[in-house]
Parts: C-alpha cells; structure tokens; sequence
C-alpha cells in the first residue's frame, strides 16, 4: 500500500497537544484541537496507551472521530513524551485531506511519474496530470537533473530550490519553488509554491532602493545618516567632494571628524541636545556652521537636521550645503549695496567736508591778516588744526566702515571716557535732549581703541536724540555686569566672564521687532532722504565686534529703546590705575630717513623731528631711499617710509632693508591700512606729529 504522510504532532503523556499550537488548523481534523482525544475515540486511544506502557512504539490504522483512516506511527521520547506521524492509503491521496494543501502538490516515484496530485497541482499546472511524468513540466534541462539526482540519491533528507515550470495549455512558464521530501523508498511528495508574488515584490523593492540611490547620489546637497551616538552609516557623494573622504573613510566614524577640532565638544553637545528633543529645520533655514575637510580647511557650511526612526532605531538625516559661494556673493552683493549708497554718502560728506574746508580757509585767512597788524595768530592756528582734526574724523568714519582703519588697543576705563565726552556729546545733542550720565567710579579696565570708543558712543547717542524729536531725556550708564543669560546662550559665550557695560537709554518713539531687527544693518535707515546715511549703527556693530563685545536692544512702541554693549574685561592691568598726565614729546640723537613722496609732510616730519633732535635723512621714494641706504647702511638707525609711493612702495623698500641690515626698526606710515599686514610697526593717516614722535622712541627703545 502506497503511504502519504499528511501531518505530525507532539503531545504529553496525557495526550494533551504540544505542537503545532493548539489554535494551528491540524490537517488530521476539521477544527482546532488542544488534545489528541479531540481527533480520535477516547477507547482508541486507550488501546494505543496500553501497548505504549509494554513498548517505546506504535503503529495502525486508526479511525478519526469524523471517518478517515489513517496510519499512525506513534513514538515515546525520553521524556515519555509521544511524537504523532499521519499517513494516508494511496487510495485517500485524493481526498480531502490531501486537497487541504494550498499549493500543488504531487506524489511521484523515482522516475518523475506523477502517482497522485493535489486539485491546487491540478488547477495552476495542468488538468488530467495523474500519469504524466513531472520532468515534462520543466523546460529547463538543469532543473531536470537537480531533481533525478535527488530522486535517485538515498539522501534521507528533503531538497528545496526554485525551478522554472510550465503552466496550463499555453505553457506559460512560471518561477516556483520546489520542496521534495521522500514519503518511503522510491516515492516522493513534491510541493510547489508560486514565485511570482514574491519576485514581484523582490522587483519592487530592487526599483524603490535604486530610485533612492539615484536620488542620493545625484543629490545637489551632501546627505549623511547617523545613529544615535554620531556614528555615521551612510554617506552620498556629494559628501565625499565636499569633505575629501571616501566613503569608506567615513562610516563608522564620528560625525565630529567633519567639524574642526576646536568646534567638536561644542557640536557634539549639540548633537546630543537634538537627540534629546528633536526638532526638524526646514530646508533652506538650516544651521550655518563651520567644516572641516580631510586636508584640514574649513569652510562653511550649513545643515539641516531630521530625525528618522528606522528599523535598527532613531537616526538622524543631515543635509549638508556648501555656503562657501554663497558667503562670496553675500560679500559681493553688500559691497554692491554700499558703492549704490556712495550718492547718498557723498552729499552727506561733501557737506560736512566744505564746512571743514571752509572752516580752514577763513581761519588761516584771519591768522594772515591778524600776523600782519602783529597780532598773535596762535587762537586761529588751534582752530585750524580742530578743523583739520574733524576732517580726520570724516575720513576716519569712511575707513570704519570700509573696515580699513586699524585699531590702536589700549587700556581703557570707560567711566572715565563717557565723562570727558559728556560736554562735547550735550553740544550734539542741542539743547532739547537732558544729557545724564550715571557711570561706575571702580570700573574694570576694557582693552580698547579710544577713537573707536568715542565713536561707538556719539553714534550711539546721536540715533537716540533723533529718536526723540520734539526733545526728551537720554541716559548713559556704565557698570560692571555680568552677560545675561539669553544674550551668552545666543552667542554661544561664557556667563562666568566679566564684562563691562555701556547702557544708552531713551525715551523716545521706540521700535517694533522688524525695524529692531535690521538697525544694525548698514544704509538701514527709517529718517528720510538726505537726513541719515544709515551708517551710524553699522559702524558701531562693527567695532563692538572688533571689540569682542556683545550688543543687547531693548525697545517697545513708545515707550523708547535701550541698548546696552558689553566689553570685556581686561585680566590683567599692565600698568596703574591714574590720571594720564601730558608729557613732554620725547627726542633723540639717532639717525632716521625718512621716505615720503608728498613734500609738505615730508618738510613737517622733517622739521619736527629735527627740532627733537634726531638726525633726518629724507627721499621722496623708494628707489631714492635705497640709494641713501646703500651708502649709509651702517650709520641709519631708523627708516620712517610711506606705503604707497612711485617707483617703489614702502613695503618693498622694508623687504630689501631687511636684507640689508637685519632687525633694523622700519615703520610703516600710510592711509590705506589693508595694505599693511597685523603685527608690522604702523601709524594711519592722518595722525599728530606727537604720535610719530611717541612711536619713534618706542621703537628704538624696544
């Protein structure tokens, strides 16, 4: 008799089913069952117990509850526990429980002769198959001998691999997967399962990961993936241009390798912030931060973060944008906007620019005329040179904003400069604003440029008296104070640091948050046309930044608006507190030459610095300078030189100096300070012939 096996179970030794669960559908019964007296009669089963107590196994055909007869194998484990085996006649292969096999299923010999099938065989593979041979359904010769070689092989155990057969009358050919599992010697049950669903969801996802690798890796932004701890797993190829590093370089590593060392435990607490709360930026108003490459430039950046969750856990999406060109334009396009406003500019300048000239002339006329009566003209050349020092003080506010004038740092107490300038500041402010000044007698030293000082705080007070006109109240303050809070946290700094405060207080119209947004920007300006150029606050910004300071406003509608700047605090004085007493201009007995093209300054450096009591050698440029120099090498002590001259520049000249006589003193005296690099020996034009004496001696002395 042919036997098929249908099922096998495990139960305990009151029979009470183990395996499959209790709720699988047993294919020896109609219903779940959660004991083997629910399949077969409790007598039956009594029989098979009895002669289990004389022997370890049992087999016989047994009659189920609903009628069918099977052939069952039952065995007893070590435990005592009993493995269940069902097995049909071939008269039943047929029935239904043979038919409950979803797939097609067929009993072959080893031939390939198909014994018996199941309906499912029947339907997707070919109607009247009984007494065809299975290898007929199989186009594919390989297949072919895959499956002989295991029909004809004594290899206990099953085989599974997926085959390529023909369906219905048209021979369509379809992917299945084979299982083959030998019933008995020389007969086999073959079960087929149906591909196509599966390849079709294979070729889906294939498609969906290549459109998202194309997407990835044509993508205009750098994107990279990271786990929560900052590891990166997976990067795009536009990271690898913008950073230097192969991909393989990269993943597994910390995502800090992309940031400069000085900036990484300050990126990594924020990466660590974000994963706490994350928060998406949307794209386009990402973070602007600074990155590193792999041959150690940086440059900026900026990146917008997303948290995702994905199978493995929450990860985090960056977009990484390379500003560098951005950063350029912006430059370019605020360059642009300020040679738009020189029209502007110009008025304003010319103006006051007249005045000055106006003011020179007609003084220096009166001094002429008063010589001749034998008058003194001493009170007319004092007003001339405060004429030409206001005119200094016009270039001096172009060059601050062009950002070309260098900054003289010194030791500063800012109660002290706030009080001298008191009196001059009530003078523009006229007589409708009340001037007071509530300043810290023990302040802090700040290190600072006194000129840049005043004009922080004239500028200052100038747009809070314009805010106020029909008149008002304006209040200076000095302390020392700490940075609040809001303000560190914004500009990522340090709260415990001391810092000195400068508080300009009005009372006047106040601003909305839009206006207070754009105040410092440079030609922003809500006066209208031909009252301001708008560069005020621009300039302040920018040399409270060269400062190292920090801007903090204040200002409701009506109310009136406070600002307060904080500088910080010098560590250590580097001389006493006290009054600075005018000193004599000092002199000396050295020999200097003295390079300048313009033969007024050069007559004025030259009889000022005779009257000291040096020894002046003078040329009008550089060439002529090198001449004096080859003959005079040994007996020169210092060479004075203009930057920009004909034939030959200063810079060049202090060059070949260098050459010629090593660490010989050589200061550098121009009005273009972008030419002169930090740290050489330098006074900007227009300075008082005091300075050069001071720097002189400074010089030879060090």
């Amino acid at each position: 008799m042919v036997l098929i096996k249908v099922h096998s179970l495990h139960t305990s030794q009151d029979g009470q089913i183990q395996y499959p669960s209790p709720n699988d559908q047993l294919m020896v019964s109609n219903r779940p069952a959660e004991n083997i007296s629910d399949i077969f009669p409790k007598m039956v089963l009594n029989q098979i117990y009895g002669k289990l107590k004389q022997d370890d196994r049992y087999s016989g055909i047994l009659t189920a509850k609903d009628g069918d007869q099977f052939l069952v194998n039952v065995v007893a484990d070590n435990s005592g526990n009993l493995n269940w085996e069902f097995t049909i006649p071939e008269n039943r292969v047929g029935s239904d429980l043979f038919n409950k096999i979803p797939d097609p299923a067929a009993v072959c010999d080893q031939q390939g002769l198909i014994i018996h099938c199941n309906e499912a065989f029947n339907r997707d593979i070919r109607n009247q198959s009984a007494g065809q041979i299975f290898f007929d359904y199989l186009p594919d010769p390989a297949h072919q001998s895959r499956i002989k070689e295991f029909l004809h092989s004594t290899d206990p155990a099953g085989s599974s691999f997926e085959v390529n057969v023909r369906e219905g009358n048209d021979h369509h050919v379809v992917s299945y997967y084979v299982r083959i599992r030998r019933i008995q010697p020389g007969l086999f049950i073959l079960t087929l399962i149906n591909l196509a669903p599966f390849k079709q969801i294979q070729l889906e996802l294939q498609n969906n990961e290549k459109k998202t690798r194309i997407l990835l890796e044509t993508a205009a932004q750098g994107i990279l993936l990271t786990n929560l701890y900052g590891s990166i797993t997976l990067v795009n190829h536009k990271i690898e241009q913008q950073f230097g590093y192969s991909r393989e370089e990269l993943l597994e590593k910390p995502v800090e390798i992309l940031i400069p060392e000085a900036l990484r435990y300050a990126h990594e607490r924020h990466r660590q912030r974000f994963v706490e709360s994350p928060k998406a930026r949307e794209m386009g108003k990402g973070l602007e931060i600074t990155g590193r490459r792999k041959d150690g430039s940086i440059f900026p950046i900026e990146v917008s973060l997303s948290a995702v969750n994905l199978l493995d856990g929450l990860s985090i999406l960056t977009f990484v944008t390379d500003i560098t060109e951005r950063k350029k334009l912006e430059t370019r396009i605020l360059q642009m906007e300020k040679l738009e406003a020189i029209g502007q500019l110009a008025g304003g300048i010319a103006h006051d620019f007249n005045n000055v000239l106006a003011g020179i002339i007609g003084m220096s006329e009166l001094g002429l005329r008063n010589l001749k009566d034998g008058d003194s003209p001493e009170e007319y050349l004092k007003m001339i040179i405060n004429k030409a020092n206001g005119a200094a003080g016009l270039v001096r506010k172009l060059l601050t904003f062009s950002r070309q004038q260098v900054l003289t740092i010194r030791e500063l107490n800012l109660s002290r400069i706030v009080q001298e300038n008191q009196e001059l500041l009530q003078r523009y402010l006229g007589e409708s604003i009340e001037l007071s000044a509530t300043v810290e007698t023990d302040l802090p030293y700040i290190k600072a440029d006194p000129t840049a000082i005043d004009q922080i705080i004239t500028n200052l007070c100038i747009n809070a008296r314009d805010a106020m006109p029909d008149g008002g109240k304006l209040v200076i303050e000095t302390a020392s104070h700490p940075l609040p809070l809001a303000l560190a946290a914004k500009n990522e700094v340090s709260t415990g640091l001391p810092y000195v405060r400068l508080s300009v207080i009005d009372y006047g119209i106040g601003m909305n948050d839009e206006i207070a947004g754009h105040m410092f920007e440079p030609f922003f300006t809500t006066k209208d046309i031909g009252q301001g150029t708008g560069l005020g606050l621009s300039i302040v910004y920018g040399l409270v930044k060269q400062h190292e300071g920090l801007i903090e406003v204040e200002s409701r509608i009506g109310e009136g608006t406070r600002i307060d700047v904080y500088f910080p605090v010098c560590n250590q004085r580097s001389h006493p507190a006290g009054e600075e007493k005018e000193m004599p201009l000092p002199g000396g007995r050295e020999t200097l030459l003295v390079v300048e093209d313009e033969p007024d300054l050069l007559n004025s450096y030259q009889d000022l610095l005779n009257g000291l009591g040096y020894k002046v050698i003078s040329a009008a440029d550089g060439l002529k300078a090198l001449q004096i120099l080859q003959e005079e090498i040994h007996s020169i002590e210092m060479i004075i030189s203009d930057v920009v001259m004909p034939k030959m520049g200063g810079l060049e000249l202090k060059l070949i100096a260098g050459q010629m006589r090593p660490g010989i003193p050589f200061l550098l005296i121009s009005g273009f300070a972008d030419k002169v690099e930090p740290g050489h020996p330098f006074l900007q034009k227009p300075f008082r012939l005091e300075s050069l004496a001071v720097k002189i001696r400074q010089m030879l002395e060090y």
